[in-house]
């Protein structure tokens, strides 16, 4: 279903549905930690909830990091693993992409259509899951992000000739 959680491992023979609870609960964005027992899961509202997939009980929720925006839904949101904070430990990066309906687009016919928005803006927090705070972050150093649909992931600009640092690619 739109907005909510499945997976499948090798060698299942079916997707295995994480039900919600009972609250509204909208995920945007989700990603494994390095390996790959935990799954997180990012909702509109830069909340993050932590699903240990071989833990029991199974599929259970913990939430990491409460809401930061008060009303829902603000930008689209991006969750990327980042191996290169915390002494190589790696940390997480939230990346808030802001847009807007383009000029020559009524609102109405820019839900209808993703070519009718522009990105007006990106910010780049690094999540500090002991202070439940997010950081704004104004320099990724050597690295690069790529978020988009798919896989939002962060690489490093000097092993791949042509990626600028410092950058997000969407």
């Amino acid at each position: 279903p739109d907005y909510q959680l499945c997976f499948a491992r090798p060698g299942d023979a079916h997707w295995t549905w994480i039900r919600p609870p009972t609250e509204n609960t909208q995920y945007c964005d989700c990603a494994f930690d390095g390996d790959g027992r935990t799954l997180y899961a990012m909702l509109h509202d830069g909340a993050i909830h932590a699903f240990d997939l071989l833990g029991r009980p199974a599929l259970e929720r913990e939430v990491v990091l409460r809401s930061q925006v008060q009303g829902g839904r603000t930008a689209t949101n991006y969750l990327v693993h980042a191996p290169w904070l915390r002494g190589g430990a790696g940390g997480w990066l939230q990346v808030w992409r802001r847009m807007g309906a383009t000029e020559h687009v009524t609102p109405a016919a820019a839900v209808a259509q993703e070519s009718a928005w522009r990105t007006e803006s990106i910010t780049v927090y690094q999540v500090d899951l002991a202070a439940q705070t997010l950081v704004e972050i104004k320099n990724l150093g050597d690295h690069a992000l790529f978020v988009g649909c798919n896989y939002s992931f962060a690489l490093a600009a000097t092993d791949c000739p042509g990626i600028l640092p410092n950058h997000v690619y969407y």
